[in-house]
């Protein structure tokens, strides 16, 4: 990756030679952020936005700012991030935006904001047209169910967290309908865990669980 930037400094600026050097940068960035090195990845992407910009290319420049996101949220910088999904939201791209507010939900979740988390994570799987997104969108909303029941029980409201539970059991076995193996063996795994609690064991010992058969 470094040569193939050195190599793109000697080829006069171009928006051809600027998307080009936008991609390497944005590999480089994901080869920082697999081995742990989430400020450099952050500032990598950074540079890579710039060059998109200047390109122009609009749907390089979204990846970047999102990849930028999970970066600050990886750095524990939850307001941060939301602040860089939120300028994100208004996207062309139902993809992207459904991405967009995925990752928007997930930094909202971590930092309490259930409610609003739930919300996003309901749109984004309208908006989501790939199986992996709408896959992972589900499981996320079923995470917030789940969080948003062991709430209602910690301050007494023992039969709104019995709801939410349901809601999430019912998430949960919707992602299991996806042709998303990662997002499954999540959901399934939530599920084990989950219907117990519930006083439906029998269903927990089901592998998969079955789809649609929830009380």
């Amino acid at each position: 990756v470094t040569q193939s930037l050195q190599l793109l400094t000697k080829i006069p600026p171009s928006a051809l030679q600027l998307e080009v050097s936008a991609k390497v940068l944005n590999t480089q960035g994901q080869l920082l952020w697999t081995q742990g090195k989430l400020e450099p990845a952050l500032r990598t992407w950074q540079a890579a936005e710039q060059r998109y910009r200047q390109a122009p290319d609009s749907t390089g420049q979204l990846i970047a700012q999102l990849n930028q996101a999970k970066a600050l949220q990886g750095l524990g910088l939850q307001s941060q991030a939301v602040q860089q999904l939120q300028a994100m939201y208004q996207q062309r791209s139902p993809t992207l935006q459904a991405e967009s507010l995925l990752a928007l939900g997930d930094g909202l979740l971590r930092i309490g904001r259930l409610e609003m988390a739930s919300t996003l994570f309901k749109e984004s799987v309208t908006l989501a047209n790939q199986p992996t997104i709408r896959a992972a969108a589900l499981l996320a909303q079923g995470n917030a169910a789940e969080a948003l029941s062991d709430r209602a029980n910690s301050i007494g409201k023992h039969e709104q967290a019995r709801v939410y539970a349901d809601q999430a059991v019912q998430l949960y076995q919707q992602v299991l309908q996806q042709p998303a193996p990662q997002s499954q063996l999540d959901a399934r795994l939530n599920l084990l865990r989950l219907l117990p609690r519930l006083g439906r064991q029998s269903q927990a010992m089901l592998w998969p669980p079955k789809p649609n058969r929830i009380g």
